[in-house]
């Protein structure tokens, strides 16, 4: 519904730096390569920061996960989507071109509502055959039918499961893990494609096992008492629960997983409130608690939440709270950056200890011609700059063309966000975050802020006489530790992609002037600190430093330092120096 034009060993051995000798199972799948001979088991699972539980911890850093997700479905073989998607013929090349670009994060889905194979086939013109991707599901299909006749037993070769999908995600994880990659591992997908054509529709299934509404993929059939009445229910949710519970068993060694239950699970809801969809999501919750590693090498769980009642704060357990698109006209819906800028109190203090996740928006690639205005790079670095300055953890954008010019730019320049949130070897002479742990949210304007004479966020700006008849805003985020400041601005605005009228989901589209027309004259700043401080303009799309001055500061004082003139967007890092390095 939110995405209507979407297109659907051996066992080697190998010896640590301090003499561990450690066995490997690297299961073989189409596409795979020579996997790392690093054992996963050696490494903490990635977690909430120790010391600002906002933000994530892998490896010993504070990871500032960017990337971009080639859609979700990496362990599933597509042959006719190759040059799109990232898929099982591919994925060791796609995340070797994204660990090059340093990118850290993708999102795999995992037990679809519906079939991917079918609703591609049905889509073509003329239409395909009526089959299914191969091993697309964790279910058997043999027939024209699923089986979701399962055994509750912890041999999964004892199940009744089809143990290849599993194989095939392995193999897709570890990769992953391999090249430094976190993966988002989305447990159940209720509302993407067509739900008659998936294996939990009685009709598609053996024996007539399924749910009797929609709706039942992802709440209880008894939406009082919290409980599945009916035989055919009580067996598909069964198929649901030791589907997941192999899951998190298969995937548990390796520390680079996060748990996201579940897709959209609150939106577009048939007679289901926010409420009872996370009644469910703490079932879901409760299977991945019972077959992941004991505290303290659990994985992360995320839930997927846009409304009041959905979201993660909601749910025991959960670390983070995953949304999607910039924003929603939808009352009483959130997008990623409106949760984010909401300065209502209570909501301020309920997010204050969860990580934020911006993991899916307009997506990149798409050329229909009745698309005037496609999502390009632009856009989507605006919404993860702004989201991330503003304190957000996680932003994964969202591609269905890895080999479009757009989707290729966006990599790139998302890496170069990437290595602004956390030093990863040289970059524009030491302009990036030195402690992103140590970065809090920010306003400016206020009579207590450090910035002022910043443009109201959603101000009118008609600086670009390229745009004569389309409305230029000025959005921006900031965030501060004790010793840096940043603030990002851009201009935009915030827009339903043309075709696509009737969804609520917007996109920050951006405008860009040919020529540098916008720049911040007014902008003052004042530091906590006295002392030798950098203030530096840099170009986000990127990295190139515009301007830069190291100057002696006093604490309290305001200190004009206008930008210089750009085209579109812009970031002003200040950090505090040796005071040396300001001369005498």
């Amino acid at each position: 519904m939110h995405r209507p034009l979407r297109f659907f060993t051996t066992s080697p051995l190998c010896v640590g730096a301090f003499g561990l000798v450690c066995s490997l199972l690297f299961l073989p799948a189409p596409g795979s390569s020579q996997s790392c001979a690093t054992d996963p088991e050696t490494i903490a699972p990635i977690a909430a920061s120790p010391t600002n539980p906002r933000y994530l911890a892998y490896k010993g850093k504070t990871a500032a996960l960017i990337g971009v997700s080639h859609e979700y479905t990496c362990h599933i073989l597509q042959p006719e989507r190759n040059s799109l998607y990232c898929t099982l013929a591919n994925y060791p090349t796609v995340f070797s071109t994204l660990n090059t670009r340093k990118n850290t994060v993708i999102r795999l889905w995992a037990a679809f509502n519906h079939s991917p194979g079918r609703d591609f086939q049905a889509r073509k013109s003329p239409p395909g055959p009526d089959v299914p991707f191969a091993n697309e599901h964790p279910f058997k299909y043999a027939n024209g039918k699923w089986d979701l006749n399962v055994v509750d037993s912890p041999d999964i070769n004892l199940t009744n499961l089809n143990v290849t999908y599993f194989n095939n995600l392995e193999a897709v994880v570890r990769e992953a893990f391999c090249k430094d990659i976190i993966v988002e591992l989305t447990l159940l997908d209720p509302w993407d494609g067509e739900w008659s054509l998936g294996p939990f529709h009685v009709a598609n299934t053996v024996g007539g096992i399924g749910f009797g509404a929609k709706r039942q993929f992802l709440s209880f059939e008894n939406l009082s008492t919290k409980q599945d009445v009916s035989d055919p229910v009580k067996k598909a949710r069964t198929a649901q629960r030791v589907a997941v519970t192999h899951l998190v068993q298969r995937l548990k060694k390796y520390p680079n997983v996060i748990w996201e239950v579940a897709n959209e699970a609150d939106l577009m809801l048939s007679g289901v409130t926010p409420a009872q969809v996370t009644d469910f999501q703490k079932t879901v919750v409760g299977w991945i608690r019972a077959n992941d590693n004991p505290f303290p090498r659990n994985h992360p769980i995320m839930v997927n939440g846009h409304q009041t009642g959905a979201f993660a704060w909601n749910v025991p357990y959960a670390t983070l709270n995953s949304l999607h698109y910039a924003s929603n006209s939808a009352a009483g819906v959130y997008g990623a950056i409106e949760l984010m800028r909401d300065a209502d109190p209570t909501l301020q203090a309920a997010r204050a200890n969860y990580g934020m996740a911006f993991n899916e928006n307009k997506a990149l690639g798409i050329t229909e011609p009745e698309v005037l205005f496609p999502t390009d790079a632009d856009d989507v670095r605006s919404e993860a700059w702004e989201f991330s300055c503003a304190g957000g953890a996680l932003f994964d954008a969202f591609s269905v063309n890895r080999s479009a010019p757009q989707a290729v730019a966006a990599t790139t320049q998302l890496g170069i966000l990437r290595q602004f949130l956390r030093k990863d070897g040289a970059i524009n002479s030491g302009n990036y975050i030195w402690s992103l742990a140590s970065m809090q949210q920010t306003s400016c304007n206020g009579g207590s802020d450090w910035c002022r004479n910043v443009p109201g966020w959603g101000s009118e700006n008609s600086a670009c006489p390229e745009f004569p008849t389309r409305t230029v805003f000025n959005y921006w985020s900031a965030f501060r530790s004790a010793s840096q400041y940043v603030i990002y601005l851009h201009h935009g605005s915030v827009t339903n992609r043309p075709g696509n009228d009737g969804n609520p989901f917007l996109r920050y589209d951006a405008k860009v002037c040919s020529e540098a027309r916008y720049r911040e004259s007014g902008f003052q700043l004042r530091v906590s600190q006295g002392g030798c401080w950098r203030v530096s303009w840099i170009r986000p799309k990127d990295g190139v430093v515009l301007s830069s001055q190291n100057s002696n500061l006093a604490a309290g004082a305001w200190y004009a330092k206008p930008s210089p003139s750009y085209n579109h967007d812009i970031v002003m890092l200040a950090s505090k120096l040796q005071n040396n390095q300001c001369g005498s």
